[in-house]
C-alpha cells in the first residue's frame, strides 16, 4: 500500500464521486495510519539509558546500577543488553531485571519485564544481544518514579571471583 495522488480533474466541482475515487481516498487514509503507527513503534523510541556497565568489583549486597528518576510520564518500550566480554568464563548466568518504584525503598520495586534477561555463558557468545519482554501492564512510568537495573546473578570464574566483564545496557521509552 502506498499513497496515490488524486488528479484534480477527477474531483471537479459538479462531477459525481465514483467508487474508484472513494477507494483511493480510503487507501490513502489506511497508508497514512500505517505510517504513523510504524513511526510510533520505532522512530518514536528515545533511549533514556545507553551505557557500558562493568562488573569489576560487583557487590552482591548492593546488586543495582543505573538509578533513573522520571522527569515526565512515559512508557518503556525497549530493554536490551549486549554481552561485551566473557573473559574466559564458560559457565553460569548473568541475570538482569528492570524495576520501577515510587521511592527508593527496596520492598516497593516491581519488575517491568515479563521475565528476567538471562545470559547463559555456556551458550551465549561474546557480543550476543538479549532483548527483554516488557510487561504491558507495568511499562507506564509516572513523573517521579524510579527505574533501576538489578543484577540477580553473576557467573563466577574458576578462581572464585565474580565476573569482571562488561555489558552494554539500553532502556528505550516512548
Amino acid at each position: 500500500m502506498s499513497f496515490v495522488s488524486i488528479d484534480s480533474n477527477t474531483i471537479k466541482v459538479g462531477d459525481p464521486l465514483v467508487k474508484d475515487t472513494l477507494d483511493i481516498i480510503k487507501s490513502n487514509f489506511d497508508d497514512h495510519e500505517l505510517r504513523i503507527n510504524s513511526l510510533a513503534t520505532s522512530v518514536g523510541t528515545v533511549f533514556i539509558h545507553n551505557d557500558l556497565v562493568s562488573f569489576i568489583g560487583y557487590n552482591s549486597s548492593y546488586p543495582y546500577f543505573m538509578y533513573y528518576m522520571a522527569r515526565q510520564d512515559f512508557s518503556i518500550n525497549d530493554f536490551r543488553a549486549q554481552l561485551r566480554s566473557k573473559q574466559g568464563i564458560t559457565t553460569g548466568n548473568l541475570t538482569l531485571r528492570l524495576e520501577k518504584s515510587i521511592n527508593t525503598n527496596d520492598a516497593n520495586f516491581a519488575t517491568i519485564l515479563s521475565s528476567d534477561l538471562v545470559f547463559n555463558f555456556a551458550i551465549d557468545a561474546e557480543h550476543s544481544v538479549k532483548t527483554g519482554t516488557i510487561n504491558p501492564s507495568l511499562n507506564d512510568i509516572n513523573t517521579g518514579e524510579i527505574l533501576r537495573v538489578k543484577v540477580i546473578s553473576v557467573p563466577t570464574n574458576t578462581f572464585g571471583y565474580n565476573y569482571s566483564g562488561e555489558i552494554m545496557v539500553s532502556i528505550g521509552a516512548q
